[in-house]
């Protein structure tokens, strides 16, 4: 299968793939007029096809199906954590080819900048040094544009840029910093808007500025976020007034409909007139409480829709950097460990993928597969911390990791095997992975 034929006419890494031949290549990565949301969808659909070292044809395809769209849905998240979207670009030349090249250019050396600031903190932003002309094919897999405009000497707009994963990794860890990419688990995002403090907030009303812009983001950063649609199901479950309240049930049934195990509804309210309107942000989970956040100013002389769009991302970067201090911790945990796992498979080769996605964790010094059959998998596994402290991480997965009561440990879904519980009858052989 050539992982070109997805793209149809796109420039990603400096190549051009146009019906699945490559036309060119290019220093520099060139933009085309796509969406950040198929960007980000499509570089993730690459690189989990890029992966694949056999090609499979007829009914045998048919069978991988499933697993081959969980291995895309897992790349496509991951690839969201290294796609940089809303970069301003800005550049004057002698012609406007070569202002659209500089301004490209420039961008994707801002979007590194960026990245750096979301994988090791917002010190990198300022700390790591920009790449030069010559990295940027290494390290660009793709280039979307958002918006742009041009005249005869000038291009400005914005765009969109994902990054080779493995490449953009190591040129941020030889500069000597820390890197944490591993993402957090899709949650539903509810935007509550209130025009006024007085005012009745809104959900999922059409007129609502802060619904608008949430359902515009892309899904990328280290916290997949999906915004509900906002149809008659989803009004039946919850309206605003539940939702401000943080009602379990409605959050729950949101939660199941869209495949996620936790929400965060999120509140902005215009208050102030004039110069002096700005957006008071608030934020809370299911069985927490609201949780205020630094405003951001919103002048009438300005655009609204602009001072939405930099809120929403203050709370995206708010997110993303609660999951980097909690999942990223575990890098200091004191102590380690090591343990034999089993991790019984009921779903089969789809379930495996999302248990190694949960391997990737910081916790998770190293862990080999000893053997894999349909039915389950066995590892061995070291660990940083406590085993408790791999219970948690385990947990925050969506997984149980529990002592079987004979020393051993047990990996799933859902309650783990009972003690001394024989294999189901006609289990296929354990293939031994040497």
């Amino acid at each position: 299968m050539a992982p070109s034929r997805w793209f149809g006419d796109l420039k990603m890494g400096g190549m051009a793939f146009s019906g699945g031949n490559i036309l060119q290549r290019s220093g520099i990565a060139t933009p085309v007029a796509m969406s950040p949301r198929r960007m980000a969808a499509l570089a993730g659909i690459f690189v989990a096809v890029s992966a694949l070292s056999v090609a499979v044809d007829g009914p045998a395809a048919q069978a991988q199906t499933p697993a081959l769209a969980a291995s895309a849905s897992a790349s496509a998240d991951l690839m969201g954590v290294y796609t940089i979207t809303g970069v301003p670009v800005d550049a004057t030349a002698g012609n406007a080819v070569q202002a659209r090249e500089r301004a490209v250019a420039d961008g994707q050396k801002a979007a590194f900048r960026q990245l750096a600031a979301r994988l090791s903190g917002p010190a990198a932003r300022d700390s790591v040094s920009l790449p030069t002309d010559a990295e940027l094919p290494s390290l660009v897999l793709g280039v979307a544009v958002e918006t742009e405009k041009t005249s005869s000497v000038r291009y400005f707009g914005t765009i969109s840029v994902s990054f080779f994963p493995d490449t953009a990794k190591k040129r941020l860890q030889a500069a000597g910093l820390p890197v944490f990419d591993t993402p957090a688990r899709p949650m539903v995002v509810l935007p509550i808007f209130q025009a006024a403090p007085d005012a009745p907030p809104q959900l999922f009303d059409d007129r609502s500025p802060w619904k608008t812009v949430w359902s515009g983001r892309p899904r990328s950063g280290l916290t997949p976020l999906i915004v509900p649609s906002g149809d008659l199901s989803d009004s039946a479950a919850l309206d605003a007034t539940k939702a401000l309240a943080l009602d379990q049930a409605g959050l729950t049934t949101l939660m199941r409909r869209y495949h996620t195990e936790d929400a965060v509804v999120v509140k902005a309210v215009l208050t102030g007139d004039g110069a002096n309107r700005r957006i008071d942000l608030s934020l809370a989970r299911p069985g927490g409480q609201f949780q205020p956040l630094n405003g951001v100013p919103a002048p009438t002389s300005s655009s609204l829709t602009a001072a939405l769009d930099a809120a929403s991302d203050a709370i995206a970067d708010w997110l993303d950097g609660q999951w980097r201090s909690q999942a990223g911790s575990a890098v200091s945990l004191v102590g380690s460990g090591s343990m034999s796992i089993t991790v019984p498979l009921p779903g089969g080769l789809p379930d495996w993928l999302s248990v190694r996605q949960a391997l990737s964790q910081q916790v998770v010094s190293s862990w080999t597969l000893q053997s894999l059959s349909s039915r389950e998998a066995m590892i061995s596994l070291t660990h940083r911390g406590a085993a408790s402290d791999l219970v948690q991480a385990m947990a925050q997965n969506g997984l149980t990791l529990a002592d079987d009561g004979t020393g051993h440990w047990v990996l799933s879904k859902g309650v783990p095997p009972a003690a001394g519980q024989s294999a189901a009858p006609g289990q296929p052989p354990t293939v031994v992975i040497q």
